[in-house]
């Protein structure tokens, strides 16, 4: 059985996901984890709910040095609706990583 220690996050992402209710990857995300991770350029498609977003979002925030003080990584999405869902996925780790910052900036409208 995969589980997320498999991809050399660290200690304290894997025990979040954990604590997110997150035991073991989705087929997407063991396939594209290890890609992020290593820095590869990603195209994934793949249907709704097959864990795309934590399978970039994990390797990110997981890469970000939370020392530095300064912006590390922008998230840029097409519509207010998918960066309401990034955001929705993003925050809750925050739980875990006091020194991380995650904010949702959109426009007024969606075009």
């Amino acid at each position: 059985m995969a589980n997320f220690a498999q991809f050399n996050l660290s200690k304290e992402m894997v025990s979040a996901l954990e604590k997110l209710g997150y035991k073991e990857p989705s087929p997407v995300q063991e396939k594209v984890i290890p890609k992020a991770l290593r820095g590869d350029s990603i195209l994934c498609q793949s249907e709704t709910g097959s864990g795309k977003t934590h399978a970039y979002l994990v390797p990110l925030i997981d890469r970000l040095d939370l020392c530095l003080p300064r912006l590390q990584a922008i998230v840029i999405c097409p519509s207010r609706e998918l960066a309401r869902q990034v955001y929705d996925f993003a925050f809750p780790f925050t739980r875990f990583f006091p020194k991380l910052k995650v904010r949702l900036f959109t426009s007024s409208e969606d075009k």
